[in-house]
């Protein structure tokens, strides 16, 4: 069953990207806007459940072939990671 929802998205995951980069930058004396880092550490664990959601059931199509790696990060049966390898095949 497909994950519709509770992931990171794309746009996320450029707001995330920033917000990193400002902690990253956030004991600069010179910056204009200090970062409230308190709050941010606050969102983290929102940001790190997006995240494993995101991750914990992925394909990826690999360029220029017919081959598809689905990884399952965590399985309900049993905890582990499971790959499964699929290629295109021709049916007659």
């Amino acid at each position: 069953m497909d994950v519709e929802s509770g992931f990171l998205t794309k746009e996320e995951y450029g707001q995330l990207y920033d917000i990193c980069g400002d902690l990253l930058h956030a004991e600069n004396p010179y910056a204009q806007d200090r970062q409230n880092i308190e709050m941010r550490l606050q969102e983290a664990p929102g940001w790190k459940n997006k995240i494993v959601t995101l991750l914990n059931h992925h394909q990826v199509q690999l360029a220029d072939s017919g081959k598809q790696i689905w990884v399952l990060m965590r399985a309900k049966s049993d905890g582990n990671v499971h790959v499964w390898d699929f290629e295109a095949v021709e049916v007659e």
